[in-house]
């Protein structure tokens, strides 16, 4: 028994109509495609976003700015940073980065991420604090260095360097 194509009233099979269609679905799909991976890729190394929440905080007049970083990545999550020089102790830093972070609506985690340590039994001390909005983490960190002596502070490729730091450092970091 072969099987034969059946035509019905109206109706015809064509072999280039079928085949066009196809290309044409599969430029579609392709089309489509490049699109999502253009926009995933502004929406990953982008960092006005990150920029926006991070100026929606409402940082003590007294904290001077002293840089701005981003990393932006297509696999990891991107971050953007903000630097800052502050006259007080790491406590008092780190409970003004807490209320500023409350009150802009961040909830701040408790536990190993509000943690201060010392370097060494008399050395400078770092605070912590982190936060998780949506798919948004919030990072501060505050770092007390062996203050009259150089230092240096950054994430990744972005280190900078503090010549004489009489000021603690606390970066506000988020990623994205």
């Amino acid at each position: 028994m072969t099987l034969e194509p059946v035509q019905t009233s109206g109706s015809r099979v064509n072999g280039s109509m079928t085949g066009k269609m196809l290309l044409l679905t599969l430029l579609g799909g392709m089309f489509v495609l490049v699109g999502s991976c253009v926009a995933f890729a502004n929406v990953k190394t982008n960092p006005t976003r990150a920029f926006s929440l991070l100026d929606g905080l409402a940082i003590p007049p007294s904290w001077q700015l002293a840089h701005t970083a981003t990393s932006p990545s297509l696999i990891f999550y991107s971050w953007a940073a903000r630097y800052y020089l502050v006259d007080a102790e790491p406590e008092q830093a780190t409970e003004a980065a807490r209320v500023l972070l409350t009150t802009a609506g961040w909830p701040v985690e408790t536990g190993a991420w509000k943690d201060c340590t010392t370097n060494g039994p008399t050395g400078p001390m770092s605070c912590w604090l982190r936060a998780d909005l949506g798919r948004n983490i919030l990072m501060v960190s505050v770092w007390d260095r062996d203050r009259g002596l150089e230092s240096d502070y950054g994430a990744g490729d972005n280190d900078f360097r503090v010549a004489n730091p009489t000021r603690l450092v606390v970066r506000v970091l988020i990623h994205y």
